[in-house]
């Protein structure tokens, strides 16, 4: 068990050896006895997940954001957890913003699913949800923002080298983008909106 700070220093800085001595050993070949074990309770669980999204009548689609938030999470513990840099380190915050994005894409098209704005563009989307007071212009300019990132995984359309362009900050931005948005939707939903 760590007590202290200076513990975890010295822990950390041997399970890094450690990880590193099998990876030296392995190279790129795999191994039964290569796995190392993930830690446990970092990644919350689906139904943790399916219940912050209530508002969503779909079940399944309720349990495909589960899915891919635990992705995010493991995303989320990589960047939190290694010392990843460089262009590894930028390609998961796109990873995170992007998929940050796909769930923002269908949260709003389902909320609005049926009334005005359901079945068009994600931009007409969020500024219905503007409209109708669900969400601030603010709140807007974020997911647009997310949404942005989220088509440059469409690589043959990015005009511009993905170098030095991706930082923590943008993550941190996503993910409280999403936050947000969820927290908006869920007191119009509570509050007799749709």
């Amino acid at each position: 068990m760590i007590e202290n700070d200076n513990e975890l220093f010295l822990v950390a800085t041997e399970v890094g050896e450690k990880i590193q001595a099998i990876n030296d050993y392995l190279g790129e070949r795999n191994h039964k006895n290569g796995v190392v074990r993930f830690p446990r309770g970092y990644l919350r669980t689906c139904v943790e997940h399916r219940n912050k999204y209530l508002f969503i009548s779909d079940h399944t689609l309720r349990s495909n954001i589960a899915y891919t938030l635990l992705l995010t999470d493991l995303f989320r513990w990589l960047l939190n957890r290694t010392d990843i840099s460089g262009q590894a380190k930028e390609m998961l915050i796109k990873k995170e913003i992007s998929s940050i994005g796909s769930i923002i894409e269908s949260v709003t098209k389902c909320y609005l699913r049926g009334r005005r704005g359901g079945g068009q563009n994600y931009k007409y989307r969020s500024q219905v949800l503007v409209e109708e007071n669900i969400i601030s212009e603010e709140l807007k300019e974020d997911i647009d923002w997310v949404w942005d990132v989220r088509n440059g995984e469409h690589l043959m359309l990015l005009e511009q080298r993905e170098w030095q362009i991706y930082e923590m900050s943008d993550c941190n931005r996503a993910i409280r983008s999403l936050h947000n948005l969820r927290s908006s939707l869920n007191s119009h939903h509570e509050g007799g909106g749709f």
